[in-house]
């Protein structure tokens, strides 16, 4: 394996795709109301601690189904 991947399978590069999609959406005036805004800060606050599990435990699964290397506290040999 050469350590080289193609760009679309890298996680940085989906992050500034999106951050770019944002500033062209602010360009070309596309606004989320502010109502809808205020409604689901409320949501996710009342929320925050369902929320933050679920990503933690997505998280978690997503880490180990991506892992290249075993778990381990000794070092192989």
């Amino acid at each position: 394996m050469n350590g080289i991947k193609n760009p679309f399978a890298s996680k940085t590069i989906w992050g500034a795709i999106l951050v770019i999609l944002g500033f062209i959406g602010n360009i070309f005036g596309f606004d989320v109301p502010k109502d809808e805004l205020s409604g689901l800060v409320d949501m996710l606050s009342a929320n925050w601690e369902n929320i933050s599990q679920l990503v933690g435990v997505a998280l978690t699964v997503w880490g180990r189904i991506t892992a290249k290397k075993a778990i381990a506290f000794t070092p192989e040999g």
